[in-house]
Order: C-alpha cells, then sequence, then structure tokens
C-alpha cells in the first residue's frame, strides 16, 4: 500500500509540470490568462500550505521561537536586496534554496505519513492534496531561471525524500525543536520567493480579465488549503479557531463596511479648512474630528497626511489626524465589541482619541508649516451630489473598495490569532514581570505594518491568555499609528528631530493609557467561548459568514490573487507586473489627493506608500 501511495504522490508531483508544459504550447491569449490564473493558484495555496500545515507544526515543535524565524525568512530577503543592490539576485537565489530545501524536508516529513497510509488514510490524503501545488511551485520557480535540468533535479528530491521518510520512518528527520526552527525558516522563505518573483509570463497578462483569471486561481487554491485541513490534524485546531473568529466578526464587518461606505458618502459638502482654525490644541481636536468617519488603514493615512500638510493643514491637526485616523476607524470599533467586549471597546476608543490628540498637540504645536515652502495653499470644496448618487457611491465604496482595502489585513490577523491560540495557551507570556508587558507590547507595535482590524483578533487571544489589558490597548494604539513608512515621511517632510519626538510621544502616551486600563479593567480576560453558540445569534453570524465570505471573494476576482495579497505584502517594483493593475503609483497619488480635498471618494489604494 505504501508503494502505491508513493506511486500515486509522484504523478500527483508531476501533474504541475505537466500541466504548465501544456499552458505554454497554448495559444497566446489562453497562455496569458491561464499564466495568471496559475500565479493565483501558486500564490495562495503554497502561502495557505505553510500557514495552515507546516506552520502549526513549527510552532507545536518550537513554540512562539519559531515566529522570529518566519519573519527573518520572509522579510530578511527582501532587507537584504534593498540594502546590498549588486547581491540582489544572491540574495533572492538564497532564499530560493532555503525555500527548496524546506520543500525536500517537508517531503521527508510527508513519506513518514505515507508510510502509515493504512493506519492514516485521512493524513495520506492531505499529503496527496498537497503535492499539485509543490511540483507546481518546483517547476514555476526554477525552470524559468535555471533551466529543466535544475528543475528536474528538484523534484527527484522531493520523490527521493518521499522514499526516505517511508521507510526510515520518523527517525530521518529531527524532532522538537530543531524540526519546528527548520522548518520555521524555509517556511518564511519559501513564502517570500512565492510572493516576491512571480513566472515571467504573468507579466504580459495585465488588465481586468488578467486579474480575474488570477482571482479564479486564487480562490481554487484555497479550496485545495480547506480541503487540506479537513484531513490534516496539524492545521485542524488553527481551522477551527479561525472559523470561531470569523463568525464571531461577520455581522460587526459587515454593519462596519455598509456604515462606512454610508458616512463617507453622506459627508456634508464643507471645506476642511477649518483644520486650520483656533490654536494647535483646537487644531488638534479638529484633525481627530476629520479621521473619525475615514476608514483608512494604517497604509493607507501616510501619503493622505502628505497631501494634508502640503495643502496647508497645519501640523498638529494632520498629526492628530494620522494617529486617529487608522485606530478609530468604524470597522475596528465596530470589530472591537464582539471580540475584545464592551468595556475593553470603550477604553481603546477613548485612548485612541485621546493619544490622537495628546501626539497633534504635543509634537505639532511647534512645527512650521510645510506648504509655505512649497507655495500650497488652500483646501477646495467637495463637489455635490444628489442623495440617490451618494448613496450608491456609498455602498459601491463600502462593500467595494474598502472591502479591497482592509480585507487582506482583515484575514491576516485572523489567520495570526488562530494560529498563535494554540502556543499562548501555554501561558507563553506568563513569566514576565508584573506590567512590563506593557511597554514591550508598545515598542513591538510600533516598526509593524498592522491594520487595527486585523490587529483585534490577535489582541483578544492575547488578553484571553494572560496577557494585560493594557498590553494589548497598547499595541492597538502603536500598531496602526506607527510603522517604518510613517517615520521616513515624517523625517522628510519636518526633518529627524519631529519623527524622533514623534515616535517617543506616542510611544510614552501608549504606554501611559496601557497602564490606565490596567488600573480601571485590572484582570479583565476576553472570553473567547467555544464556539458551540446556538439559535438565533448562531444562525445571524452563520448567515453574515458567508455573506462575507461572497464579498471577499469578489473582492480577490477584482484585484487578482497577487493585488489581494500585496494589500499586506509590498512586492518591490522589480516584481510587479508591467501592467499595473490599477494600484501604482500614479492611482495612489490621486486618491491621496482626494482625500486631502475633501472629495466624496475619500479612500486610498495607497500601498505603495514607501514611494511617498
Amino acid at each position: 500500500m505504501s508503494v502505491q501511495l508513493w506511486l500515486l504522490s509522484l504523478g500527483v508531483l508531476l501533474l504541475g509540470p505537466a500541466l504548465l508544459a501544456w499552458v505554454q504550447r497554448a495559444p497566446l491569449w489562453l497562455q496569458t490568462v491561464a499564466m495568471q490564473g496559475l500565479d493565483g493558484f501558486v500564490l495562495t495555496s503554497v502561502a495557505g500550505i505553510v500557514l495552515a500545515d507546516v506552520l502549526p507544526h513549527a510552532l507545536d515543535e518550537a513554540g512562539m521561537w519559531a515566529v522570529p524565524l518566519v519573519l527573518l525568512g520572509l522579510i530578511g530577503p527582501g532587507l537584504a536586496e534593498r540594502g546590498l543592490h549588486r547581491a540582489a539576485e544572491q540574495v533572492h537565489a538564497l532564499a530560493l534554496f532555503l525555500g527548496m530545501a524546506g520543500l525536500v524536508l517537508h517531503a521527508t516529513l510527508d513519506g513518514v505519513a505515507l508510510s502509515g497510509g493504512d493506519a492514516r488514510p485521512q493524513l495520506a490524503t492531505a499529503v496527496l492534496l498537497h503535492r499539485l501545488p509543490e511540483g507546481l511551485t518546483i517547476w514555476w520557480l526554477l525552470r524559468p531561471t535555471y533551466g529543466r535540468v535544475v528543475a528536474g533535479i528538484a523534484l527527484a528530491l522531493v520523490a527521493a525524500a518521499t522514499i526516505l521518510g517511508m521507510w526510515a520512518g520518523p527517525t530521518t528527520v529531527p524532532d522538537g525543536m530543531a524540526l519546528g526552527l527548520i522548518e520555521s525558516l524555509v517556511a518564511g522563505s519559501l513564502l517570500h520567493v512565492v510572493m516576491h518573483r512571480p513566472h515571467p509570463l504573468v507579466h504580459v497578462a495585465g488588465g481586468q480579465r488578467g486579474r480575474f483569471a488570477s482571482g479564479v486561481g486564487g480562490l481554487l487554491g484555497l479550496g485545495v488549503v480547506a480541503a487540506l485541513l479537513g484531513h490534516d490534524p496539524h492545521g485542524a485546531e488553527a481551522a477551527a479557531g479561525f472559523a470561531h473568529f470569523f463568525l464571531e466578526s461577520a455581522p460587526a464587518l459587515l454593519l462596519a463596511y455598509l456604515a462606512a461606505g454610508l458616512v463617507q458618502a453622506m459627508l456634508p459638502a464643507a471645506s476642511t479648512a477649518w483644520m486650520q482654525r483656533g490654536g494647535s490644541f483646537s487644531q488638534a481636536l479638529r484633525g481627530v474630528l476629520f479621521g473619525l468617519p475615514l476608514p483608512i488603514c494604517s497604509c493607507g493615512v501616510v501619503p493622505v497626511y502628505r497631501s494634508l500638510v502640503m495643502q496647508g493643514v497645519p501640523a498638529a491637526a494632520a498629526l492628530a489626524f494620522l494617529v486617529a485616523t487608522p485606530e478609530l476607524g468604524l470597522d475596528a470599533i465596530l470589530l472591537s465589541w464582539p471580540l475584545l467586549g464592551g468595556h475593553m471597546a470603550i477604553a481603546r476608543v477613548v485612548a485612541a482619541a485621546l493619544v490622537a490628540l495628546g501626539v497633534g498637540w504635543l509634537v505639532g504645536r511647534n512645527l512650521p508649516s510645510v506648504a509655505d515652502a512649497h507655495g500650497h495653499h488652500g483646501l477646495p470644496q467637495k463637489n455635490v451630489q444628489n442623495f440617490a448618487a451618494r448613496l450608491r457611491q456609498g455602498l459601491a465604496l463600502g462593500f467595494g473598495e474598502i472591502v479591497d482595502h482592509t480585507a487582506p489585513w482583515l484575514l491576516l490577523g485572523l489567520a495570526i490569532a488562530a494560529l498563535a491560540e494554540p502556543s499562548l495557551k501555554a501561558g507563553l507570556f506568563a513569566h514576565l514581570p508584573p506590567g512590563w508587558d506593557v511597554p514591550l507590547f508598545a515598542l513591538l507595535g510600533m516598526p509593524l505594518y498592522v491594520c487595527a482590524s486585523g490587529a483585534t483578533p490577535l489582541v483578544a487571544v492575547l488578553i484571553a491568555h494572560g496577557v494585560s489589558p493594557g498590553a494589548g490597548l497598547a499595541l492597538l494604539l502603536t500598531g496602526p499609528a506607527t510603522n517604518v513608512s510613517t517615520f521616513g515621511v515624517l523625517a522628510r517632510l519636518h526633518g529627524t528631530s519631529a519623527a524622533v519626538r514623534f515616535g517617543v510621544v506616542m510611544a510614552v502616551l501608549a504606554v501611559a493609557a496601557g497602564y490606565g486600563c490596567n488600573l480601571v479593567l485590572g484582570d479583565y480576560r476576553v472570553p473567547l467561548g467555544d464556539g458551540a453558540e446556538h439559535g438565533a445569534l448562531h444562525a445571524l453570524q452563520v448567515a453574515a459568514a458567508w455573506m462575507l465570505t461572497v464579498i471577499f471573494a469578489a473582492s480577490v476576482l477584482r484585484q487578482g490573487a497577487r493585488g489581494f495579497s500585496s494589500q499586506v505584502l509590498e512586492f518591490s517594483d522589480r516584481d510587479k507586473p508591467a501592467a499595473d493593475d490599477g494600484h501604482g503609483h500614479a492611482h495612489e497619488h490621486k486618491h491621496a489627493h482626494d482625500h486631502a480635498h475633501g472629495h466624496a471618494n475619500k479612500h486610498s489604494h495607497a500601498h505603495h506608500h514607501h514611494h511617498d
């Protein structure tokens, strides 16, 4: 039986290269679209297998020590490529080697699983399911750059490793911490390679048809991952956690998308010039109020901030807007209530408003106007539309472009929370000295690109498993409002000292808010529940979850799998398709400019904010 399973797994492994060979012989119109579809399939299936299969196993073996190694494999090569331009290809080749080594190591584990195919048919089925994306990925990444021979050798190594695992059993691979750490590093490296280097033929297939094909491939890849989760014990607990959080969040998210779109569309046609009035404290307060109804995430608010200050908005108002807008979005507020509880949701809103007001007043009151130096003055009025047009615009904006911009962050946040919960149950932070978790999480949040909504489920899990509510609040304050891009833009616009003052004041106020939260809420814990709710509430959650699934799937089809995921993880310019898919540099500045001028279309696709 084991030999038959190995032969079957080999056939599925070779099916991917055979499919690619067939596509490359197809007519050009079909080839370009099919390559986009395969690109989407490879991207989502490999990322899903790493997150749902490899990473849970690594966390089981190595605990949270696996996380920094995953990040090293994922982010390290990109940072090295930027710092060492001449060595970029060598760095990418190293990441590719680590990724391929990880596939070979994983194939050994697959062989161990296949050796017990009679006793564990579900595990054997899981191995067979992910052999298709494995073979497709190897040929996809190696064949264009290194040729058939190298790609064939890699496939042969995977096949040989599978045999080794079947014949020798569990003794062929290390166990415990060592295995978990190795898997973590190669998992991150494989994610980096797949996300940053699509097949060369993908670059020629842009436009709506190409994005739709990419989206279809991406959804099919997610289908493979879902089938894998149904048979793989490693991902079963993470999948159950993800489903629980998704059900809990779905009604609030639907309401948030509806409210966010309608609020934006129905904003009065008044000038934002009123932010220029009054003293610095009044201006900071106006900046907070101006940003409240705008559902702009941490990555989109940076170019909007730049446009505001270039158009003459005082620094106090603009900085308060910069902090308040990503932290106080309607989606984040409404999502906080079911996931964090009422007390924590109120604390989050109050603390975010006070911190934004404090940062705007303390940092911005002494900063000179940037607009004066560039000759920019004034903010024009917003175009007036009738009620029906604004209603249509609000619905399209809420369930269209706002979803496009926030759904990837939300799904990532839910996935991280589901993956982290088993490790946190072991009391990972229980040994921290009392009070130290507040500044720790405030500092951890500062360099991260994290959406307020996406961070909410993770913070819920942290608080439920021992982290103080003040520490969770500190992460929710610094994560969405500060990141590397924020400090870079502030330094270029106002000088390095202003950027440093912003970071220091933001950290101090977030830590103070965290300690204040602990004083008020004490030993507050988030009740995660067991997912066994029934009755009308459960029916509502299920219906909302299905509606949200359809809305998110439509977003994937609109943007394509690569465009959807690039909201979270930026692709370098070298790796972007030649046809920019409508998310490029000019598009970013247009929408940032619309934000600054008070137009109804106050959303942003500015995920390439590093250009600012």
